[in-house]
């Protein structure tokens, strides 16, 4: 429930604010809706925020999500761990980068991928990486408030 507030907050043009996250669960809650406490994994979260934004958001972009998983994923094969929120900073991003430019093997066997397409990777990233955390903290402030 928090990704689909917080895109949808985006699509209005409203910057998704924990306040602003937080005011429209209360009202959703009052209303009806139930509040889905699952895991805090980095994976689970993002597999589900590309679940609830495919009837939100236009399918280039879900796919672009999808890619980017894949991506961490066989990274984390590469790399032999487990991407987490507490290690997604700068060290990461500068070697995720150069995985993808210079390591990475592609769909039609080609290694490493061009500038255009590893930005694209990392935009993706930065994106759902951002509304991930925000609704990490905003799930984390709700069950201590309880």
């Amino acid at each position: 429930i928090f990704f689909l507030l917080i895109n949808d907050a985006r699509l209005k043009g409203i910057e998704p604010t924990i306040e602003f996250v937080k005011k429209e669960f209360k009202y959703q809650n009052t209303y009806g809706a139930k509040l889905n406490i699952g895991s805090n994994n980095f994976h689970d979260l993002y597999y589900r925020f590309i679940e609830e934004s495919l009837t939100r958001i236009d399918k280039r972009n879900t796919d672009g999500y999808k890619s980017c998983l894949l991506n961490i994923r066989k990274y984390e094969e590469y790399k032999k761990y487990k991407l987490s929120f507490e290690l997604i900073d700068s060290e990461f991003y500068d070697d995720f980068i150069y995985f993808l430019r210079n390591i990475v093997e592609l769909k039609d066997g080609k290694v490493g991928m061009r500038d255009n397409s590893a930005g694209k990777q990392i935009k993706n990233l930065k994106y759902t990486s951002k509304s991930l955390q925000l609704a990490k903290l905003i799930k984390s402030q709700l069950i201590h408030q309880t």
